[in-house]
């Protein structure tokens, strides 16, 4: 089925393969047959709005969801601290998750949140349960994908870095922060690529949700102005 997408020219395989384009400074890795979610810059924050039925968790269809756009940008050096406020709008509807991870892997392979060719990623999940209007707050890292659970209140995340050292913070005011957990990570060392990267999943229809970053400092210079 794959192939004969490709054939009839539905898909450019290089394009979804790898992010071919950017309308911004941030690397767009489309969505299948270029579609199932798109971002945008406005003001100096950054916003996604997903699509029905779309998971940027995936790389291929599966159970009638579709592989949704990630927004990426590459970060460097191995001593870092990133910072950012992310906000999901939704209202209680189906089940929806909002995505924000850091991922270490092959610059050209799909840096998707879980599996594939991931070395290492720490995530946060902000996840809408069925009929939920407020999310339910999850960071986990991996690749075995060991998960924190965190308090509601939660707005401000920091993920750290100092060479083969990750360290998760969280705090509802942003001034001060409560550790999730650090954990030492030597394969990172030789991944060619880091990135940050944000992407959704949508179990059904939107309910007109989107996630609003009100800025995602990386050593306090903020990537979405």
């Amino acid at each position: 089925m794959l192939t004969a997408l490709f054939a009839a020219g539905c898909i450019n395989p290089a394009m979804f393969k790898k992010g071919a384009f950017s309308i911004d400074d941030w690397e767009t890795w489309i969505g299948w047959n270029d579609s199932y979610g798109r971002h945008e810059i406005k003001d100096g924050r950054l916003y996604y709005y997903p699509q029905p039925n779309q998971d940027s968790s995936l790389e291929n269809p599966s159970g009638g969801a579709h592989p949704g756009l990630i927004a990426a940008k590459e970060l460097t050096g191995q001593s870092w601290r990133l910072e950012f406020k992310a906000v999901p709008n939704a209202v209680a509807g189906a089940k929806k998750s909002f995505f924000t991870y850091i991922w270490f892997g092959n610059e050209t392979h799909r840096p998707i949140p879980s599996g594939g060719k991931t070395v290492f990623r720490i995530l946060l999940e902000q996840r809408f349960e069925a009929g939920a209007s407020q999310p339910l707050l999850f960071v986990s890292y991996g690749p075995d994908g060991k998960m924190f659970a965190l308090p509601k209140d939660a707005l401000v995340f920091r993920f750290e870095r100092a060479g083969k050292i990750f360290k998760a913070l969280y705090s509802a005011n942003g001034r001060a922060f409560a550790d999730i957990f650090e954990a030492e990570v030597p394969g990172t060392l030789a991944a060619p690529s880091q990135k940050i990267a944000i992407g959704a999943k949508m179990e059904g229809g939107t309910d007109n949700a989107f996630c609003e970053y009100e800025y995602i400092k990386f050593n306090g210079q903020n990537l979405v102005e």
